[in-house]
């Protein structure tokens, strides 16, 4: 049966080069608004790109090229170059570039083995089971005492900024406050993993509720005021749920770039017009006149709105006609493409839910601002995490030994820019004060924030310790503290570091905290001088200083192996009196 005239059908070929023109655009914006992502880059603008611009500008002929001819081969192309790039760039990268990288993957094999009018619907329903395990993964690890706990939790922090720049100032009352702060880590959890469960389910109605709910948690990270505002990501994951609804998407991209037909037309293309320009305000960045990935995901959002509209109204006769101008795929290829799905089902799997658990990661994990504790043992209420530093035969061994250290004085320009990042002087003074009338202890940190910028020339201009108050002591596995040192070193500054081996590899937050096995005190000269001293019993009045042995850690090389392409530690904050550990990422 044909469908209505009035009931607009793209055909397969439409659908694929509405997403490549897309997905050429957002990558611009995000590429755009993360230069220092772009290896060998040290700055945010890509005029000052010098050192290696072919990254940036390559993608850029190719993102025009698609726009102009949105082929299998030049997505192809484009895809595989964004991939090498962060591959090339890794470990300093977000998680989100790991899905990326994934979801990419598993495109460009589809987009090699199929014509042009069968590549979205052999790749529709793998996105978007992909995309659903991360949300699911990402609310899935919050699932620990110390995200649950109101009073140092991420999604409390969250609330808080959205309800102290946005709510009118007296017009909440203060037990509905108390009720959202309390309720706000569970709320998170619940929303980010009813996403990806919706998006998995049969039910067309309910992938619809999902990309809505998405389009909700995605526009309120959006315009959460700095430094928690994390747009880019938003327009990385709603590109992606184009996969939901193609059809929809086709139609509504088409009327975005047509002349309106209607006044109704015209009018909403001017609001839309306007409330772009008008979000462009909230951007909050010091320094930055305009985070340009706060208007492009209020545009998102918009035609995510318009999307939905066209589902609800023509998806059952899209069903009903079936798919326009389909491809035929068979024979080695259809069996290809059930092991690409096959594989990418079960990698994403192992990223979301086994790497953490043998502590293959940590640093762009798939677990955003969860508070999961990566060493020293698991606050998880379900899983153990980084058993591999744990198991006896495994921890021997150079990539997972080292125990777990905490650094209690460092005189390093380089390592103080870098860890623990506390941003709390950041907040608000309004979202300090709603946190601090909950009980909210009100700190906040952002390693990974520092890890993604790479260089120390953009690190050491942005809040960091630099003396004047109490050293903010921190814990960090044994491995990445000899990386640390690597770092330091390359830098080529003079520097004093002392720190505490703690005795085993598990512990409480008391033991964190606390527990000591022997003390080490590290001197260099910036020269490639080392002078190293332990106290290897410290709670003998009658030890002394030695120098340290071979096997301490300072005095061991950088890691390095293919581990090390995606292994890198959250430092834990030790807070005088606070036994979870503070909102961190």
């Amino acid at each position: 049966m044909a469908p209505s005239k009035a009931v607009p059908h793209p055909s397969q070929h439409d659908l694929l080069r509405a997403y490549a023109r897309l997905w050429a655009v957002t990558e611009f914006v995000i590429i755009y608004g993360n230069m220092f992502l772009v290896p060998g880059c040290e700055s945010f603008f890509p005029s000052e790109c010098v050192e290696t611009p072919v990254w940036f500008w390559a993608q850029c002929v190719l993102w025009l090229a698609i726009l102009a001819v949105p082929s299998r081969l030049l997505v192809s192309l484009s895809m595989l170059v964004r991939v090498s790039m962060f591959v090339v760039q890794s470990p300093m990268i977000w998680e989100s570039c790991h899905w990326a990288n994934a979801l990419e993957l598993a495109c460009v094999v589809t987009l090699l083995l199929c014509p042009a009018t069968a590549v979205v619907d052999q790749t529709k329903d793998l996105v978007r089971t992909m995309i659903s395990l991360f949300y699911i993964g990402a609310g899935f690890w919050k699932m620990n005492t110390s995200f649950l706990d109101p009073t140092v939790s991420c999604g409390t922090i969250y609330i808080a900024s959205l309800l102290a720049t946005f709510a009118p100032e007296g017009l909440l009352p203060p037990w509905l406050v108390t009720a959202a702060l309390g309720s706000a880590p569970w709320m998170t959890i619940i929303g980010e993993m009813s996403i990806g469960v919706l998006l998995l389910l049969p039910s067309r109605p309910m992938r619809r509720a999902g990309f809505v709910l998405s389009n909700m948690l995605h526009y309120a990270i959006c315009i959460t005021p700095h430094p928690n505002a994390v747009p880019l990501f938003g327009v990385f994951c709603y590109t992606r749920l184009f996969f939901v609804m193609p059809e929809a998407w086709t139609v509504a991209l088409a009327e975005v770039v047509s002349a309106p037909r209607t006044s109704s037309g015209l009018a909403f293309r001017v609001a839309s017009v306007a409330l772009a320009a008008w979000s462009a305000s909230l951007t909050s960045d010091p320094g930055i006149v305009i985070n340009w990935g706060i208007p492009a995901q209020t545009i998102l959002c918009l035609i995510g709105a318009r999307v939905v509209l066209l589902d609800m109204r023509h998806a059952a006769a899209w069903a009903e006609a079936g798919p326009i101008g389909l491809g035929a795929v068979g024979g080695l290829a259809s069996r290809l493409l059930r092991a690409n799905g096959a594989f990418w089902v079960l990698a994403v799997l192992f990223y979301v839910f086994g790497a953490q658990t043998l502590g293959l990661m940590d640093i762009s994990a798939t677990s955003p601002f969860s508070h999961i504790r990566e060493h020293g043992g698991s606050n998880h209420l379900l899983m153990p995490t980084s058993l591999l530093q744990q198991w006896e035969w495994s921890r021997g061994t150079d990539g997972f030994g080292g125990g777990v250290v905490r650094i209690t004085s460092c005189s390093s320009d380089y390592l103080n820019a870098l860890y623990p990042c506390n941003v709390t002087d950041e907040l608000r003074p309004g979202i300090r004060d709603m946190l601090h009338s909950f009980g909210h202890i009100g700190h906040e940190y952002h390693p990974t924030v520092m890890r993604m910028f790479g260089s120390h020339r953009i690190r050491r201009h942005l809040p960091h310790w630099d003396g004047g108050r109490p050293f903010p002591v921190y814990t960090v596995p044994g491995l990445e503290l000899r990386r640390m040192l690597a770092e330091a070193r390359a830098a080529n500054e003079s520097f004093v570091l002392e720190y505490d081996t703690l005795p085993g590899v598990v512990g409480d937050e008391k033991w964190r905290h606390t527990a000591v096995q022997s003390k080490v005190r590290l001197e260099e000269d910036g020269a490639g001088g080392i002078n190293c001293r332990v106290l290897r019993r410290p709670l003998d009045e009658a030890e002394e200083w030695a120098p340290c042995g071979e096997d301490e850690l300072p005095l061991q090389p950088a890691p390095t192996g293919l581990l090390m392409k995606f292994l890198v530690w959250f430092p834990y904050p030790v807070v005088e009196g606070v036994y979870e550990i503070p909102c961190i990422d």
